[in-house]
């Protein structure tokens, strides 16, 4: 991360406060080094001067609060209990459980000043061991969505933080937790629990896991024909995270590994996008990822860019609708009726929002409204 993408790094923390601590919920209190504690609180992370340094500049005038902030995030579980936006995307398969070295800042939600981070405790980035229960679970289910490079904003349900029980003084019973993530480098080996104890291993080699994701997606096309999406999407999902977690010894497997996830990448798009689950954000996030990871399958796929622009129009991002179905026209390259029809009423839906503009601007201005 560059030196200016924070105006300052918060208080400088003389002991810190490390994750295991926080997990074990023993009491602490922070020692501040400097005499002057007022001079040290005002250089502590701001939140909305925060938002203006990690926002884009279109984006900015959109947030500035928590609340606004939410409204802009994807759900990564079924139940809303972890939401997530990418400030910075990254690149690459998602970690397994592996070791990380993570950059963080941990506020409470809706209190600007934060309880932990990185910068003031460690000054680097933090190696945290995914998969043996080093952090909590939300923090763990936040860094394995993530890329390398990648910078996101959490918010996190207390069921998958500190509960009902928190971590007195500092974070409160209930608490539900945002924090700011940036993913800087993912370690190449896994670590599992065995009998006799814990045991290195390298990663799964892509011969193993190619058998297990083919099962996987032999027995969602079962699934599909009895519309059992739920059971679809999980499979996918397995699917995506055996993928993202497996060696490739050579480019013959590479070619192989792509495809086979543009494959789990598409197909999760559909049915995201489909009636019975119907989460057109969902859509956004993973064909963008298929854009970004398999940009040679997913940038030719008229497939895929329909998939994203029924995505958002039901999102009511209009102009970028059209221009996903245009895209996917263009790609198919015979003229579509599905994608002429969505075509038509995206423009439809664009002229009636445009008309109903020039009204709304005529009644404003008509004299009946202006003598009352």
């Amino acid at each position: 991360m560059s030196q200016g993408y924070y105006p300052n790094k918060g208080v400088p923390i003389k002991d810190g406060i490390d994750l295991s601590n926080l997990l074990s919920g023993v009491e602490f209190t922070l020692d501040v080094p400097g005499n002057n504690l007022q001079d040290e609180v005002d250089d502590t992370i701001q939140f909305d001067n925060f938002l203006d340094e990690v926002l884009s500049e279109d984006e900015t005038r959109q947030y500035g609060m928590f609340e606004e902030i939410r409204e802009k995030m994807v759900d990564l579980t079924d139940d809303g209990k972890l939401k997530k936006y990418i400030v910075r995307e990254g690149t690459g398969p998602n970690p397994g459980d592996v070791p990380v070295f993570v950059h963080y800042i941990a506020y409470i939600e809706n209190n600007k000043t934060p309880f932990d981070s990185t910068y003031g405790r460690l000054k680097k980035p933090e190696k945290i061991k995914l998969g043996v229960g080093a952090v909590y679970e939300g923090f763990e289910m936040a860094v394995k969505s993530m890329k390398k490079d990648e910078i996101s904003l959490f918010l996190i349900h207390p069921d998958l933080a500190f509960k009902s029980m928190g971590v007195p003084p500092r974070i409160p019973k209930n608490a539900t937790l945002f924090l700011e993530i940036e993913l800087v480098e993912i370690g190449k080996i896994v670590e599992e629990k065995i009998d006799d104890g814990l045991q290195i291993k390298d990663k799964r080699s892509f011969s193993e896991v190619y058998n297990q994701v083919k099962a996987l997606l032999v027995q969602s096309r079962m699934d599909f024909s009895i519309n059992n999406i739920i059971n679809i999407i999980s499979n996918y999902r397995k699917a995506e995270r055996l993928l993202s977690s497996c060696r490739l010894m050579n480019d013959t497997e590479e070619a192989k590994w792509k495809k086979l996830l543009f494959k789990v990448y598409l197909n999760l798009c559909v049915c995201y996008n489909h009636e019975k689950y119907n989460k057109p954000k969902l859509v956004c996030v993973t064909a963008r990822e298929a854009l970004q990871t398999v940009p040679e399958f997913a940038e030719k796929s008229d497939k895929l860019f329909y998939q994203f622009g029924k995505a958002k129009f039901a999102l009511h991002s209009l102009s970028d609708a059209l221009g996903c179905f245009k895209k996917a026209a263009k790609l198919r390259g015979v003229e579509d009726a599905e994608i002429k029809r969505q075509i038509d009423l995206v423009l439809l839906k664009m002229e009636e929002e445009q008309n109903g503009e020039e009204l709304d601007k005529h009644i404003g201005f008509s004299p009946s409204r202006t003598e009352k």
